[in-house]
């Protein structure tokens, strides 16, 4: 394995541990209350609202529309799975 991959690597698995503690506090807070989940949800889609049309700074025109729509699925991936652990 060479250097890079295992840089990419350790990346991914920095990305996935995160998941995993995004995943975990904002199901922990949602299920403690109907009222907290209610607000989450309206977070989340105020998020998704917010982040719908995004400039990257750093990145050319030409790749730009790409970076911002690889962002925006990562973005409404993760918010969807945290949503699927909302039980009120």
């Amino acid at each position: 394995m060479t250097e890079s991959e295992l840089e990419i690597l350790r990346i991914k698995v920095s990305i996935v541990a995160l998941r995993v503690a995004v995943y975990g506090l904002y199901v922990g807070m949602a299920n403690s209350s109907p009222t907290a989940a209610k607000a989450i949800r309206e977070k989340f889609a105020a998020v998704r609202k917010e982040y719908d049309k995004i400039a990257l700074s750093g990145v050319g025109p030409e790749m730009s529309d790409t970076v911002a729509a690889e962002y925006r699925e990562a973005l409404d991936e993760l918010l969807t799975f945290i949503e699927s652990g909302i039980r009120y």
